[in-house]
């Protein structure tokens, strides 16, 4: 008797696990990307004006968009757009950033 009691609670403790998970609310979707230079692959851009559009590669305003691989992901990426201006300017900064980390660490010279 005692064994069938204990199976019966068991039973039961299990029937309300289960209806317990079941009504867990879902997960929270990820939080939304607020760089305005950067769309998350499968959603769609904002759409310029015909009248806004450059056609010209070499314009300064003419917009480049390439996918970048997000951080400590193996296969998720963001298309990241911006104009020629904004790509020239974020490379001269990544270069400017790396030749002061690379000075940083030489010694200097002893002046005679």
């Amino acid at each position: 008797m005692f064994a069938r009691w204990i199976g019966d609670v068991a039973i039961g403790s299990f029937a309300v696990t289960a209806s317990v998970a079941l009504a867990q609310p879902a997960p929270p979707a990820p939080a939304a990307v607020t760089d305005p230079f950067v769309t998350v692959i499968g959603e769609k851009p904002a759409k310029a004006e015909a009248s806004d559009k450059v056609t010209d590669p070499k314009d300064p305003n003419f917009v480049r968009c390439r996918s970048e691989p997000v951080l400590n992901s193996r296969a998720q990426r963001v298309k990241v757009c911006r104009t020629n201006k904004e790509w020239a300017a974020a490379s001269r900064e990544g270069n400017r950033q790396t030749q002061e980390l690379l000075n940083a660490g030489r010694p200097t010279q002893p002046s005679p």
